[in-house]
């Protein structure tokens, strides 16, 4: 097992650090849009190269800055330089699919460093845009500051609600510390791609649910591809409106020490509590032929939410949480056709858990799950649930060293079949009358089958003596 756990350790050493490890991890985003991109070919290197038709300075007045950004040639390029005291911009004007257009960083002697590398002096530097009705753009490098200001002072980019800003796409952009969602895609604002970026540091603060990224009133077909997020309420929300065609892509989505409590309102470091409430939490439908993807990513760090100093409500700490907005039966809105595959989910309370009715047909696949402990003592911790979700499925998922590999609260049909779980305990039969939990493996773990006995395989974990041989079929 120290073989298992140190491969683990390179993992979470591998993920931390201020870069995109999406970036360095070996696998090929299928939605990011990019020359050639297999669901997206949109040559945006070609775009935000091409020679400034106009530049936006620290000298021009917001209204001018307006102008420009509404009318005239594209590539429009802002320069750096400190543009907070003019206000949030907002973008009407359109582009085209042949011909989009841009709204670029530059400076003398610009090498193409990134905003989370550049100094303060370096930052093309704003207090928010706003997409109304405008579409076919690329925004690019720009940074986005709230300094801990709040909205409308501080605005991330958001999409207008109600909208139609379409086939836009947000690349390399740094968005932080501010008291509003980083990202807000609201109503109609549809095929919309948020890619390549750094969105962190959302100001904590009580009743409020500050998310990197937020869709809200049912967009459709929008990406979040091969960013980093980190420290906000939560990385990823989809509220409780049909979003279907949603792609949650290959993203670090993290929680911090930095924002560790006693969960009595004071940061220490440690924690076991947070001035967040996970992951991803989705409470939005996709549908059988435009399902809701969360795919590939790499999730950590959660812990029970602070309350005092955090939150609206708050959680137990899941790193994905598949869930509806209210407890009413019948109501349209919930986790349903959700594919949930090939994520790793470790270091936090509770994995990949279920809440409130009406969420159904969501499949669970192929995902790791390492270190899913009880931080918070007196808050049960478990890798998997089905306390409300019906007509779903877990398969080929490994666990590894959890408190609980399921928490079963007797919602039904459940499938759960061929997972592997290492040095994990359980959390009792209360398994619904059609669930079938069978063909898993168990190493070191405490096994269960329904209907019993099923067909599992026990394994114990061998050490070797001195000298002697390994017998074939053992681990060790």
């Amino acid at each position: 097992m120290k073989l298992i756990y140190s491969l683990f350790g390179l993992f979470a050493l591998f993920f931390s650090g201020d870069v995109l490890s999406a970036d360095l991890n070996g696998y090929t985003a299928q939605y990011e849009c990019k020359s050639g991109g297999t669901n997206c070919n949109v040559d945006v290197a070609t775009y935000v190269t091409a020679a400034c038709a106009q530049t936006i300075t620290t000298a021009d007045s917001a209204a001018t800055i307006s102008t420009k950004l509404n009318t005239g040639s594209s590539p429009i390029c802002m320069e750096n330089g400190d543009y907070s005291a003019k206000g949030v911009f907002t973008i009407t004007a359109d582009g085209t699919a042949g011909a989009r257009r841009v709204l670029r960083y530059t400076r003398t002697g610009d090498n193409g460093d990134m905003p989370w590398n550049q100094s303060a002096a370096n930052k093309a530097k704003m207090r928010g845009i706003i997409l109304d009705s405008a579409n076919f753009w690329i925004i690019h490098r720009l940074t986005i500051d709230g300094d801990g200001t709040s909205w409308p002072t501080f605005n991330g980019i958001e999409f207008l609600e109600p909208g139609n800003s379409d086939n836009n796409i947000v690349d390399s952009v740094l968005i932080e510390d501010g008291v509003y969602n980083m990202v807000t895609i609201g109503a109609g604002n549809d095929d919309n791609t948020i890619q390549n970026s750094v969105l962190r540091n959302c100001v904590a603060t009580a009743g409020n649910d500050l998310n990197a990224v937020g869709l809200f009133g049912g967009p459709k077909r929008n990406h979040i591809v091969n960013n980093e997020t980190y420290d906000c309420t939560k990385s990823f929300h989809n509220d409780e409106t049909s979003s279907g065609g949603t792609i949650v892509e290959n993203n670090d989505m993290y929680v911090t020490s930095s924002t560790y409590t006693n969960c009595s309102g004071v940061l220490n470091g440690t924690g076991p509590c947070s001035t967040t409430e996970g992951g991803i939490l989705l409470k939005s439908a996709g549908t059988q032929v435009a399902p809701v993807l969360v795919i590939h990513n790499r999730l950590w760090g959660a812990r029970v939410s602070d309350t005092n100093i955090c939150c609206l409500g708050g959680t137990d700490g899941p790193l994905i949480m598949l869930t509806n907005q209210f407890q009413i039966p019948g109501s349209t809105g919930g986790a349903r056709w959700t594919l949930v595959q090939n994520n790793i989910l470790l270091d936090a309370q509770l994995g990949v858990i279920d809440f409130w009715p009406d969420i159904f047909n969501n499949s669970i696949i192929g995902n790791i799950n390492f270190k899913i402990k009880n931080y918070r003592s007196i808050i049960p911790s478990y890798t998997f649930s089905t306390n409300y979700m019906t007509s779903s499925e877990w398969y080929l998922n490994t666990i590894i060293d959890v408190n609980s590999w399921f928490s079963f609260g007797g919602a039904t049909p459940s499938d759960i079949r061929c997972n592997v779980m290492i040095d994990s305990g359980f959390g009792g039969d209360f398994t619904g009358p059609q669930d079938q939990v069978d063909f898993n493996t168990f190493y070191n773990s405490t096994s269960f089958a329904k209907p019993a006995p099923g067909t599992i395989v026990n394994k114990s974990v061998s050490t070797r003596a001195n000298s002697t041989f390994y017998t074939s079929g053992d681990v060790i």
